[in-house]
């Protein structure tokens, strides 16, 4: 599953997935996340930006997108609110 930051560096062509689990038997669930973190700056590949494909994002730092995320959360794609062009 991609997030949002692939949203970003993919310049839109690759959305993140949006989920909800819902149980309806009465049992525990286990699950767990991967996660990676980039400390630079995320930004549009220049061979993804063309008269085709403007480029929609700007560029920004991770983990600040990260810190801002929490004030975001009702958005359904954060990526778009926080850089969006």
């Amino acid at each position: 599953m991609a997030g949002d930051v692939f949203q970003v560096w993919s310049n839109g062509r690759v959305r993140p997935c949006r989920h909800r689990v819902t149980l309806k038997e009465n049992e525990v669930r286990y699950s767990f996340g991967l996660f990676s973190l980039h400390k630079g700056v995320i930004h549009v590949p220049d061979e993804l930006v063309d008269k085709d494909h403007p480029l929609r994002y700007k560029p920004f730092n991770h983990l600040e997108f990260l810190r801002a995320q929490k004030d975001l959360s009702e958005t359904e794609y954060a990526a778009k609110a926080y850089c969006a062009i």
